[in-house]
């Protein structure tokens, strides 16, 4: 008798342990992340989604006996919906992302042919700097999402450019990184505190439910400057995140014109969550807007000079953005 007690609290014990905890539930994980969404996330209208339609269609997929390689699949897809390189889901060995760049023309030739272009050539891991002509300097800045040292190489590259009487910075294909570092080589190109953008913070549970808007300014920085001559930034389709905000910073001081393609139109810093199966996911929390207040999330930046590259320059070796830019150039 004693020993059948035994067992059946050892079943019943171990029975428990292997009862779902409160919140692991596939449906549990479904409708925490949808919910979090409806109420946090900034973008439905810029996005043009339907969010509720969206549950209508993948809330009937779910149920408790899916696996987690079922469930990952029909959260992954109802989440692609936003188009949005910020949104990022991650189960144990799976995850997915948006991918902004993916089926964007690159326009842009790469180092080696601007190697052959530059004169007076210098580089690091994400800078790359020389003249174009004796009073045309040019930076190409890959990344900015490097250590902070590397953007230090600034300083020296204007020094070079002292004489130049216009400077191309290009930016094509910089998907972002730190808004600091951008901050940073900015600084080079103001000689007071300036104004350059502004922020509105996700505040309300309601769909467009937002703050007021936040200044975002610029003050100099650096050891050297490029003052009242003109910059002209290159963009196209892959410039996003951290690189949209120096592009908009950028595009709001009077000596500056962009040439290229409208960049990626995603600029909303995103904060990492926890859902209570182990995942995580990334959501966007605020929307940007240049100084007419107008938000380029989902649509981009539009240049002041649009350059369209075809696929037979591409091929030809031809640089219709760089080549605009030069023209364009005292």
């Amino acid at each position: 008798m004693k020993n059948r007690w035994s067992l059946l609290v050892f079943l019943l014990l171990t029975s428990s342990c292997f009862e779902e905890e409160p919140g692991r539930l596939p449906v549990d994980v479904f409708e925490s992340l949808w919910t979090d969404f409806s109420v946090s996330y900034p973008s439905f209208e810029q996005r043009k989604v339907n969010w509720d339609s969206l549950y209508t269609v993948y809330r009937p997929r779910v149920n408790n006996s899916l696996t987690e390689n079922q469930l990952f699949s029909i959260t992954r897809e109802m989440l692609a919906h936003l188009k949005d390189g910020h949104v990022k889901l991650v189960a144990k060995r799976m995850s997915a992302q948006h991918n902004p760049a993916a089926g964007k023309p690159t326009n842009f030739p790469g180092r080696n042919y601007l190697r052959g272009m530059l004169t007076s050539l210098r580089e690091n891991n994400v800078i790359m700097s020389g003249f174009l002509t004796p009073e045309l300097g040019y930076v190409y800045i890959e990344s900015w999402g490097s250590t902070p040292d590397q953007y230090s190489l600034i300083d020296q590259c204007l020094k070079d450019f002292t004489r130049a009487k216009a400077l191309i910075i290009d930016v094509r294909g910089n998907g972002g990184g730190s808004d600091d570092h951008a901050k940073e080589v900015m600084g080079r190109f103001v000689d007071r505190q300036t104004l350059v953008s502004f922020v509105r913070y996700k505040s309300g549970p309601g769909r467009n439910e937002l703050g007021d808007f936040l200044t975002r300014s610029i003050e100099p920085k650096g050891s050297s400057s490029f003052l009242n001559k003109p910059v002209f930034i290159l963009t196209n389709r892959r410039c996003y995140s951290a690189n949209e905000f120096f592009i908009v910073s950028m595009k709001s001081l009077p000596h500056v014109l962009l040439v290229g393609d409208t960049t990626g139109g995603g600029s909303a810093n995103a904060i990492p969550r926890e859902l209570g199966n182990g995942w995580y996911y990334t959501m966007p929390r605020w929307l940007q807007y240049d100084l007419d207040k107008k938000t380029f999330e989902g649509k981009g930046i539009y240049p002041h000079h649009p350059v369209w590259t075809s696929k037979s320059d591409s091929t030809a070796g031809r640089d219709l953005i760089l080549e605009k830019a030069m023209e364009l150039a005292p």
